[in-house]
């Protein structure tokens, strides 16, 4: 597959310090990055990478439900498949960590296996295990049972920061014990679901990237492909702004049941069993 990105620029690189400056904090690891690529068909499609702390799923629901769903399962297979400079992947691992212990969390979940289609990002940031972070959004890494934040020179790093519309306070490191717990690659999400061989023990997270990058009919048609490929326990994680897209929102509907905001269950696996879920957690 042949990606081609268009937010890296020598010259942006240079001046990113004036444009921090100049800008307002939005809560976000990253404030906006802009791209192209073509997909695994050779469609030339756009893209975007903003993320942070977003407030449209409860972790903590997110981490009970994974307990009691897959409590018979000695594995659990997380998927994030648009997760920029791996924010996403990092709450999801936090949330479980401190609901079930970071020795069940590296046996059963570890390691978290995350994609996104901008190549940059993804090697500038969440290979190298560095992140921008406001000061709100450093409490996100504590109570882990480890170190998992240094703040470092950003400086030291002018070769690998993109340019933002938005930088926050601050650039940290991830340490190594932290950094085994996830496997970033690049990859297109449709050819992640193509490939995707379910066994009912999967967590796919595809969270607001749908809308921007592949419009109403393809976004419903890719949700429709996933619904067939995943099977029994397996869940769906999604957010706000794909939603909506009432076709694709009518379409998550007619394929799964929504246990809790932005979290999803086969229907075919049974209402029953994912009610009794909601009163469980």
């Amino acid at each position: 597959m042949k990606i081609s990105n268009c937010v890296i620029n020598n010259y942006y690189q240079q001046k990113y310090h004036n444009k921090c400056n100049n800008c307002q904090p939005n809560f976000g690891s990253m404030g906006f990055t802009f791209g192209i690529y073509r997909d695994c068909y050779g469609i030339q499609r756009e893209t975007q990478n903003t993320t942070g702390l977003r407030k449209d799923i409860c972790l903590e629901d997110f981490a009970n439900i994974l307990k009691w769903r897959f409590k018979n399962f000695d594995r659990v297979n997380i998927m994030p498949m648009n997760v920029s400079d791996g924010m996403d992947a990092y709450m999801f691992a936090n949330a479980i960590i401190r609901n079930e212990g970071i020795k069940n969390f590296e046996k059963k979940y570890s390691p978290i296996k995350a994609s996104d289609v901008m190549s940059n990002v993804i090697e500038n940031y969440a290979k190298n295990g560095l992140l921008h972070l406001y000061n709100v959004e450093v409490n996100a890494f504590d109570r882990l049972g480890m170190n998992v934040l240094k703040e470092v020179d950003i400086k030291n790093y002018e070769d690998k920061i993109i340019f933002q519309a938005t930088y926050p306070d601050k650039l940290f490191k991830l340490s190594d014990e932290y950094r085994k717990f996830f496997d970033f690659h690049v990859e297109d999400l449709q050819s992640r679901i193509h490939d995707l061989k379910d066994e009912g023990n999967s967590v796919i997270a595809i969270r607001n990237c749908l809308k921007q990058s592949f419009g109403d009919t393809k976004s419903s048609l890719i949700i429709l492909k996933l619904a067939t490929k995943m099977k029994g326990a397996s869940l769906l994680i999604t957010g706000d702004y794909d939603r909506e897209c009432q076709l694709l929102n009518d379409t998550l509907k007619d394929c799964f049941f929504e246990i809790k905001h932005n979290i999803w269950g086969l229907k075919d696996y049974g209402h029953i069993k994912n009610r009794l879920t909601k009163f469980i957690i």
